[in-house]
């Protein structure tokens, strides 16, 4: 978990400094794909979720089979899903 007083806001005023930004939500929550560096074609995929207004966590999902490459974004979405569930959300 990131702790900060602005939660995603603290991201989102960082958009100029990211190599991608593509807003989303993660069961019912807030999230927002987003990394200083594009590893996604080659199976690095970075997502940050909103819990509340000033936590947020990340996820980074990296895969290594050549045949999972292109998934590695919803890949990183179910397991931001999954940890949704375990705290009790969604």
């Amino acid at each position: 978990m990131v702790p900060s007083t602005t939660g995603l806001s603290s991201l989102y005023a960082q958009k100029a400094n990211q190599a991608y930004f593509n807003e989303t939500s993660v069961a019912g929550y807030p999230a927002v794909f987003a990394d200083v560096g594009d590893l996604r074609s080659q199976g690095t995929c970075v997502l940050n979720t909103a819990v509340s207004d000033s936590l947020y966590f990340m996820i980074q999902f990296s895969v290594s089979d050549s045949s999972l490459i292109s998934q590695s974004c919803n890949l990183a979405q179910q397991a931001a899903t999954d940890v949704i569930k375990n705290l009790g959300g969604g």
